[in-house]
């Protein structure tokens, strides 16, 4: 049995468990396993750190099922506290086919993802709602 290191952190009600894949050798068969509530860490997801040039790194999300998506914001400032706690540039990182800012203000992690593409209001059961994408689907 292998060993497998790893930091947990939480934001806005999300927890994530994040993994240093530098040496991209991390198993993607096992986040399911790693997620799960009640056999495994628990987590809404896996997030892995790997290399994306010589500048600045990457953040690799990953939903509890192990579907890949391109983003997600409240992992994305977890991982921003991940690598100022782990001692390492922060401020640009690689997510998708982005280049994202990661920032503090006072001791408060702060995101400039870009502006949403496109806003939609529709109205579903008697209520106005908007959907957006911003790297994943949401109803707001």
């Amino acid at each position: 049995m292998s060993k497998l290191s790893f930091h947990k952190y939480q934001g806005a009600g999300n927890d994530f468990i994040i993994i240093d894949d530098r040496a991209q050798t991390f198993d993607l068969s096992l986040v399911p396993r790693l997620c799960h509530r009640h056999t495994g860490v628990g987590a809404d997801g896996v997030i892995l750190l790997q290399n994306a040039n010589a500048t600045c790194f990457r953040m690799r999300y990953f939903n509890a099922n192990g579907q890949e998506v391109e983003r997600c914001g409240n992992g994305l400032r977890c991982f921003v506290k991940y690598l100022k706690d782990q001692g390492l540039a922060y401020n640009k990182i690689v997510v998708g086919k982005d280049l994202v800012t990661g920032f503090f203000v006072q001791d408060r992690v702060a995101i400039e993802m870009g502006a949403v593409p496109e806003i939609k209001k529709v109205a579903i059961h008697d209520r106005e709602v908007f959907l957006l994408n911003t790297g994943v689907p949401h109803a707001v």
